[in-house]
């Protein structure tokens, strides 16, 4: 079965920053309406799998659990990707949802799609991205740039692509969105 396609779903400083130094997502804009989560829900709808790394599932079970906030996946498989976390460290309420998997990223993936069931896995975390950006295995990315700059943080970028080579990319759509966000599309174009 081939890999399923990925896609990524970020917010963007104007400065290129994906979260603070220490991880936070503070500066994101929270929607001003009640059903209002700028699209989530719907994208969340178009993919069939979620996989992440280890500090973005730390994050989120946070919330989960501290903040209780609903398990923002429900009926997507989800996958962490992490080399020190094992099935056990998953806490019990999560652990009919979660798998976690010690391959590399392409390793994971090309066993998500072993199924036949998944076509299109929402990948998740800095550092998981950015490797799956290197290896050139994203095949879409949902960026929205929020005009804020932070000054540091996380980045995507500042890597060597693969054989050095530039990526190309198309812009499949984009949208202005709450309070001057600006939500686009772009799909990676490769020759067959």
């Amino acid at each position: 079965a081939p890999r399923p396609e990925t896609v990524v779903y970020l917010g963007v400083t104007m400065d290129g920053f994906i979260a603070r130094p220490d991880g936070s997502l503070d500066w994101l804009p929270q929607p001003q309406e009640a059903m209002d989560d700028f699209g989530f829900s719907a994208f969340m709808g178009s993919v069939d799998a979620v996989m992440m790394g280890r500090k973005t599932f730390d994050q989120v079970v946070e919330f989960v659990i501290k903040d209780k906030v609903p398990w923002p996946y429900e009926g997507k498989r989800v996958t962490v990707v992490s080399r020190t976390m094992s099935q056990k460290d998953v806490p019990e309420s999560l652990a009919s949802k979660v798998t976690v998997s010690s391959q590399s990223p392409a390793e994971a993936l090309k066993a998500m799609g072993k199924n036949g069931h998944t076509r299109r896995v929402y990948v998740d975390g800095g550092t998981l991205i950015r490797s799956l950006l290197e290896e050139d295995i994203v095949d879409e990315m949902v960026l929205t740039s929020v005009p804020v700059t932070i000054g540091r943080g996380t980045s995507l970028w500042g890597f060597d692509t693969k054989g050095k080579k530039d990526y190309q990319w198309s812009v499949s759509a984009t949208e202005t969105i709450g309070k001057g966000m600006v939500k686009t599309t772009y799909k990676r174009t490769r020759k067959k």
